[in-house]
C-alpha cells in the first residue's frame, strides 16, 4: 500500500523536482523508492540552479527603489523666469489665434461656407479698430471693429459694462470670443478684451 503513495513514482517525483520544485522536493525526501545519495545530490542540484534566482530577483527588485529628491522652493527669480516663460507661450499662442477684423470679414465674404467650417463656432482672438459701441433691441452690449466693407464689420458681444464703458471709438483692441458666423456683420459671441 506504502508503494502506492503518489511520491513514490520515481516518474512523478522527477517532473515535479523540475517544474514545481518545493514538491517535487516533499516527494523526493518523502519517497522510500529513491536512494539516499540521490535525494541529497539532487537537493544540491535544485539550490545551485534555484536560490541564486531568487535572491538575483529580490536584488533587482531593491535596485528599482528610487527615492525622490529633495525638493526645495523656487527662489522669487525662478517664479518670476517661470511667469515670463508662460506669459510668453501665451503671447505665442495668441498671435498664432489671432486674426484681423478686416481678413475675418474679408474670408466670409469670399466664401462664407469655407469661413463658416475655419471659423464657427470656435473661439479665437480678432484685433481691429473700434468703429462703433452700443446696445441692440435685446439690450446686449457690443463693439463693432472697422472692416474694408463701409457698413458691416465684426461685431463683438462683451458682457462686461464696465470694461466697454471705457472704450473710445478708434482705438485699436483684441476681444476673444467665440464665432457666430456672418448675417450682414460677422459676430462674435461671449467676448473678453484682451488687455496685454
Amino acid at each position: 500500500m506504502e508503494d502506492r503513495k503518489w511520491y513514490n513514482n520515481q516518474i512523478l517525483t522527477h517532473i515535479l523536482l523540475i517544474f514545481i520544485f518545493p514538491i517535487g522536493l516533499y516527494a523526493l525526501w518523502k519517497s522510500r523508492t529513491i536512494a539516499k545519495w540521490w535525494k541529497v545530490t539532487a537537493t544540491i542540484l535544485v539550490a545551485i540552479i534555484f536560490l541564486p534566482s531568487l535572491g538575483t530577483d529580490s536584488q533587482s527588485s531593491k535596485k528599482e527603489v528610487k527615492i525622490a529628491p529633495e525638493t526645495r522652493p523656487l527662489t522669487q527669480s525662478q517664479l518670476d523666469s517661470l511667469e515670463e516663460v508662460k506669459r510668453m507661450a501665451e503671447l505665442e499662442r495668441r498671435r498664432k489665434s489671432t486674426i484681423t477684423a478686416r481678413q475675418l470679414f474679408q474670408e466670409y465674404q469670399e466664401n462664407e461656407v469655407l469661413a463658416d467650417r475655419n471659423y464657427k463656432g470656435k473661439y479665437l482672438y480678432v484685433e481691429g479698430i473700434i468703429d462703433n459701441i452700443g446696445k441692440d433691441i435685446l439690450d446686449d452690449i457690443y463693439v463693432v471693429l472697422k472692416t474694408n466693407n463701409l457698413m458691416f464689420g465684426v461685431q463683438c458681444y462683451v458682457d462686461d459694462e464696465e470694461v466697454v464703458a471705457k472704450l473710445r471709438k478708434g482705438v485699436k483692441v483684441t476681444f476673444y470670443g467665440k464665432c457666430d458666423g456672418k448675417l450682414g456683420t460677422v459676430g462674435m459671441k461671449d467676448c473678453r478684451l484682451i488687455v496685454d
